[in-house]
């Protein structure tokens, strides 16, 4: 049985919030102004998985600075239904 806790940031201000409760196997997804995060690769944290959406970062003409993992919204919906909690920041 998967115990991943996906972590749904939507803002810079939410991540550093979120950030001292993400455990080294939990799964991150940046969303809409959290992108920006990933271009000055500002997160600090040595998760695992770290996803970024796509769309949001093209909205923004973001590109990330380190190697994330990019995701389509496909994708979100499969990280959602897979993970055992999910928690919006």
């Amino acid at each position: 049985m998967n115990q991943t806790t996906l972590h749904l940031i939507f803002s810079p201000d939410a991540w550093t919030k979120a950030k001292p409760l993400v455990d080294v196997n939990d799964q991150v997804l940046l969303l809409q102004d959290a992108v920006y995060l990933v271009a000055k690769n500002d997160l600090g944290l040595n998760c695992k998985q770290i996803f970024v959406r796509q769309l949001d970062m093209s909205a923004r003409n973001i590109h990330p600075a380190a190697d994330y993992i990019v995701i389509d919204d496909t994708k979100w919906v499969e990280l959602t239904t897979a993970a055992h909690n999910l928690i919006s920041w």
